[in-house]
């Protein structure tokens, strides 16, 4: 049974989202497909901005 499912990211991290959904798979050739976004509403797009940025840890 094949269940469809989105990731969202952004642009500069995709090809590694890519990379790991391929060797995760357990297809030959999964169906891995990347998407333009070309609008939106703001507030949603700065979240995933937000939530896919690369955190550095602080140490306090």
């Amino acid at each position: 049974e094949e269940i469809p499912i989105h990731i969202k990211t952004t642009y500069a991290r995709h090809k590694a989202v890519v990379q790991a959904l391929a060797q995760m798979h357990p297809y030959d050739v999964p169906e891995i497909i990347v998407l333009p976004v070309i609008g939106g509403a703001a507030p949603y797009l700065d979240w995933v901005r937000q939530q896919t940025a690369v955190v550095q840890n602080k140490r306090d």
